[in-house]
C-alpha cells in the first residue's frame, strides 16, 4: 500500500506540500520461494522497503487573478 496526505498552502492553493509513504505494510521483502514436485528454487534479491518522501508542488498554470489569459 502507498498513501500521502497533503495541505494546500496560498492564496488560491497554487501550493501543496505532501508527505507520501510506500509500502505502508512493509510487506516488500525481496523474497521469493517456488516449489513443485522435482525442485525448490529460492531467490532474495535488493528491494526498495518502506521509505517516506516529502514534496513540494507549485502550480504555475492557474492564474492569480482568476481572469482567462485572454
Amino acid at each position: 500500500w502507498n498513501g500521502y496526505i497533503g495541505r494546500k498552502l496560498f492564496k488560491n492553493d497554487v501550493g501543496m506540500i505532501r508527505l507520501q509513504v510506500n509500502d505502508l505494510l512493509n510487506q516488500n521483502k525481496g523474497y521469493n520461494r517456488f516449489v513443485n514436485s522435482s525442485m525448490v528454487k529460492e531467490e532474495t534479491y535488493q528491494q526498495l522497503r518502506r521509505f517516506f518522501m516529502m514534496t513540494f508542488v507549485y502550480n504555475f498554470s492557474k492564474n492569480p487573478t482568476g481572469a482567462s489569459g485572454n
